[in-house]
């Protein structure tokens, strides 16, 4: 590191500052043009890297999904909706269950499609 007068105020400067601590004046030396160039450590290039691009749209996707499932999930009739669907199912394992009597498996069949229409009735689409 050499010490060059400034062209300005005369104080003696780093040649390898880009401007004058006493006034200001930019430093425009062959000396610090060349040191500036020759520097081992890389210019960072202007802009955002692509891992920060890809965590910024992970993120973005993230928020998106947990507003869509907010607004979903809290829409009036839902909880009612998926408590129907539950009952169905349940409805249809119990309906498989093989150790029951026939004439009891045709009981809850019927059961089981009367929830069906009620559903389809109430929601406008089969479970």
């Amino acid at each position: 590191m050499a010490l060059i007068p400034c062209s300005e105020c005369g104080s003696d400067v780093s040649d390898k500052a880009t401007a004058c601590p006493k006034c200001g004046n930019p430093i425009s030396t062959q000396a610090g043009t060349a040191a500036a160039t020759t520097s081992s450590t890389p210019t960072p290039k202007p802009g955002m890297g692509t891992g920060m691009k890809a965590v910024l749209w992970v993120g973005g996707a993230l928020v998106a999904f947990l507003l869509f499932g907010a607004i979903a999930g809290n829409q009036p009739g839902a909880k009612e909706k998926a408590t129907d669907q539950m009952a169905i199912e349940l409805c249809r394992k119990d309906e498989a269950d093989e150790l029951k009597s026939i004439a009891t498996r045709k009981f809850i069949r019927s059961t089981c499609d009367a929830m069906e229409r009620k559903f389809s009735d109430r929601y406008g689409h089969a479970p």
